[in-house]
């Protein structure tokens, strides 16, 4: 059971790092999502985001960049920083999270409020037309018999 948990997390772990890699790379390659063109504004010159790329670290190589960016995100917890605002991600992330987490219970209280009834209903007549309403499955007809020829 351990060697099962082991391997699951450390599918998680590399399945989190390819999404990364892949939102790193379309971000990178979207002409508009530009990091230093977000940051300078639309009435920027070129300059100014060329001065931007470089401060920004935009002017490495991509993988480099990524390469700092997971190191920053493993060993210190470091989310990065807004192209818009500047802010730091995490305090972002951490200033919407009431909002965030009330809707999450709202959500919750919704789902066992309607699926906890539903749920009940369809366990105590399986088969039944509310049964299979609530499974999404055909409520009109019943069940063909396997007739076993072909």
């Amino acid at each position: 059971m351990t060697r099962y948990v082991l391997r699951r997390i450390l599918w998680g772990i590399l399945l989190l790092i390819l999404v990364s890699a892949l939102t790193f790379v379309l971000f990178r390659i979207l002409p508009t999502a530009e990091p230093a063109r977000l940051r300078a504004g639309q009435n920027a010159s070129p300059r100014v985001i060329a001065e931007l790329r470089v401060d920004l670290g935009l002017n490495k190589p991509l993988i480099t960049q990524f390469w700092l960016y997971m190191k920053g995100l493993f060993l210190h917890g470091e989310l990065g920083y807004s192209y818009h605002s500047g802010a730091s991600v995490r305090s972002l992330i951490f200033n919407r999270l009431p909002a965030t987490l009330s809707l999450t219970i709202g959500a919750m209280v919704i789902w066992m409020a309607i699926g906890l009834p539903i749920g009940i209903l369809s366990a105590l007549r399986r088969r039944s037309r509310a049964d299979r309403a609530s499974m999404g499955s055909r409520c009109c007809s019943s069940p063909r018999p396997n007739t076993g020829s072909a």
